[in-house]
């Protein structure tokens, strides 16, 4: 992934961009908790609605791969039967790790 290409398709400066990524894994770091926890809980409704959320804040910031797997899970979560849930969330989180290394600072 690189920060600067990514920026100019959104239409937005290096900085600007980099301050809604930094928004987007302090968000999502949370939902991914939240996540976690439902799907422990077999709340595979609450998981789809937590999935549903990361999907749209990864799509408006053009993260395919985040977005992707987010989209994934709430759709086999919303059947009530979703075998590989742990993986998926799993997918999400080393996506989230992708965008966390390409940041400033960190």
């Amino acid at each position: 992934m690189n920060l600067d290409d990514h920026a100019a398709r959104a239409g937005l400066s290096t900085a600007q961009y980099a301050s809604l990524l930094e928004m987007f894994v302090r968000a999502t770091e949370n939902d991914m908790t939240r996540l976690r926890s439902a799907l422990s809980a077999s709340q595979l409704e609450r998981a789809a609605e937590i999935a549903h959320h990361i999907k749209g804040a990864a799509f408006s910031l053009e993260l395919e791969d985040i977005s992707e797997a987010a989209k994934t899970l709430e759709a086999r979560a919303r059947t009530g039967v979703c075998p590989d849930a742990a993986e998926l969330a799993d997918r999400l989180s080393a996506g989230l790790a992708s965008v966390r290394r390409i940041l400033p600072g960190t």
